[in-house]
């Protein structure tokens, strides 16, 4: 996803593997680069959540608790900015433009 992000630019040019991320015309909500953008990013995220469900329910110190979940709320938040530096406007463009959904729990459902 960085890679792809950088190539976007207009500093850096690589058109031989990704002609079509420079071109930016791989956005069609069919395209496999759309795709793998908005499921990777939920998939890690339901992982994370996965991982402060486990460590809230764990026999562990609160020290450590508090320290794994920080680390893994700090994951989660990671991957949301991912998905909104590719499918959110700015602010100043529309403030009222919906962001992503955020998801906070644990999903054991696939959807495709």
């Amino acid at each position: 996803m960085y890679y792809a992000r950088t190539i976007k630019g207009n500093d850096f040019i690589a058109e031989a593997w990704f002609t079509q991320d420079y071109a930016n015309d791989n956005r069609e909500s069919n395209r496999r680069r759309t795709h793998f953008t908005w499921e990777f990013p939920y998939y890690m995220i339901n992982q994370t959540n996965s991982l402060i469900n486990g460590v809230d329910a764990s026999n562990l110190s609160v020290i450590d608790k508090a320290e794994l979940a920080a680390q893994g709320k700090v994951i989660r938040a990671y991957f949301y900015f991912q998905l909104a530096m590719e499918f959110q406007h700015t602010y100043t463009y529309d403030s009222s433009f919906p962001a992503p959904p955020i998801y906070t729990t644990l999903s054991l459902e696939v959807n495709r």
